[in-house]
């Protein structure tokens, strides 16, 4: 983070950058955090979620109401957001890639 928080100084944007996430956190853990870190001091959020939850292979249906929920929360907040998708393996097979990768669209 304090590389885009570097960037985006040098470009004039007055941010202090907070890196809320926790390694190996699940998209289940961001929504159980997503209260405590959208303080009044939040204007945006960018939320990379997902991997974690591919490599332990939950259900994307589990999953993609975890990132609704945090993406309601931060609606409801009033924040701008962006959401990061990825593109993960087949190793669970073509049908839970094609799953797993539509929560992002």
């Amino acid at each position: 983070m304090p590389q885009l928080e570097g960037w985006l100084q040098e470009q004039g944007a007055d941010v202090m950058i907070m890196n809320a996430g926790v390694s190996g956190d699940t998209t289940a853990g961001g929504l159980s955090r997503v209260a405590w870190t959208l303080t009044p001091e939040v204007d945006a959020m960018i939320i990379t979620l997902g991997g974690n939850d591919f490599l332990r292979g939950l259900d994307p249906e589990v999953s993609r109401a975890n990132l609704d929920g945090i993406l309601a929360a931060g609606e409801e907040a009033g924040v701008e957001m962006l959401l990061v998708g990825l593109s993960v393996g087949s190793i669970y097979g073509i049908d839970y890639k094609q799953s797993f990768e539509s929560m992002y669209v």
